[in-house]
């Protein structure tokens, strides 16, 4: 088989390299990102401790055991890494790293009914942070990475992987699982330099574009939205993440009409009825909880694109910082502009 003459950059997350090691120099000088930090610092203890559970079983609605330890672990994994960069105090690193080696020389089994949407969740931050400590400068950090990587990956391969790739879930109809699961696969690919899972990625990034955005008289409706807020924003969320880790890596997979949809779901947040909706089809179970999925795709369309985005700036107004949730958020340090 012909090798890919496509190269992977690293690190590789939803930072470029040149994004990721100018972090401390412009969360410096950056007020907002400055922010930023000072909260992750007070939501980030060095005294946390891995709570890798050998045996993980979650059912429909997180019921069941390890729900609580995986997410969180993988949100505290990916947030001390990136204070490691932006602050260079390698006790984050150190933290993150203990949190990887606890699942990966722990947990043997992980099942039940959500365990796919779980792994997705939680891995794809653990993987995110692996790519930071793998390509730090730190030396100390980089070997304790290369002493644990067999194991990490050994893990990833023999518990969590084959609930990424579970057939009957990608055969569901698309949904938010299909873009949380996307992001970890396309996470865990980068991290590992797989050719074939990256070549997979994109493949299904472009088809989950073409299935999960709407073509309604609602401009920017998603297949979720009239589901309820909450799981149209999980869904959004990848759709959003994915093409940023992609275009980090030289390949623009992002759909233009993504900034109708960031938009409408900043102005439904904002308790405001989009036209082409009624009230009677806004479901909001959950409240009007706004996930921090929002940050990136301003960067992108309001920044890089120019492109006005009035609700999604209101919105973050008075949602910044961000918070780090599940395998979203962080981006108030990482892409305010």
């Amino acid at each position: 088989m012909q090798k890919s003459s496509f190269q992977f950059v690293h690190p590789g997350t939803f930072m470029s390299p040149s994004m990721t090691f100018s972090l401390r120099e412009n969360v410096q000088a950056n007020p907002i990102r400055r922010k930023a930090l000072e909260a992750l610092l007070k939501s980030t203890h060095l005294s946390y401790k891995p709570q890798a559970l050998q045996t993980v079983h979650i059912d429909f609605g997180g019921k069941g055991q390890g729900h609580a330890e995986c997410t969180k672990d993988g949100e505290m994994a990916v947030s001390a890494a990136l204070l490691f960069w932006a602050t260079g105090n390698a006790d984050y690193a150190r933290l993150s790293l203990s949190i990887l080696k606890a699942w990966a020389h722990t947990n043997t089994t992980f099942g039940g009914d959500n365990a796919p949407l779980e792994a997705a969740w939680s891995v794809c931050s653990m993987a995110r942070a692996a790519e930071l400590l793998k390509h730090s400068k730190n030396t100390e950090i980089r070997s304790l990475w290369e002493n644990m990587e067999p194991s990490f990956f050994s893990w990833l391969d023999g518990v969590i992987s084959p609930l990424l790739k579970s057939l009957p879930v990608w055969r569901w109809q698309w949904n938010n699982w299909h873009t949380s699961m996307l992001c970890a696969r396309m996470q865990i690919a980068i991290l590992r330099e797989d050719h074939r899972e990256w070549q997979w990625s994109l493949e299904t990034c472009k088809e989950i574009m073409k299935r999960c955005i709407c073509n309604t008289h609602c401009q920017g409706e998603i297949i979720e939205t009239q589901r309820d807020i909450t799981h149209a924003q999980f869904l959004l969320g990848g759709l959003i993440q994915a093409p940023e880790m992609a275009l980090h890596q030289g390949v623009d997979v992002y759909d233009p009409r993504l900034i109708q949809c960031t938009e409408l779901h900043a102005q439904l947040l904002l308790k405001e009825v989009p036209m082409g909706l009624e009230r009677k089809n806004i479901k909001t179970p959950y409240g009007y909880w706004a996930e921090p999925v929002f940050e990136i795709a301003y960067h992108h369309f309001g920044f890089r694109k120019n492109q006005p985005m009035p609700f999604t700036k209101k919105l973050l107004t008075t949602k910044r910082p961000d918070k780090v949730t599940f395998h979203w958020g962080g981006n108030t340090l990482t892409h305010a502009m």
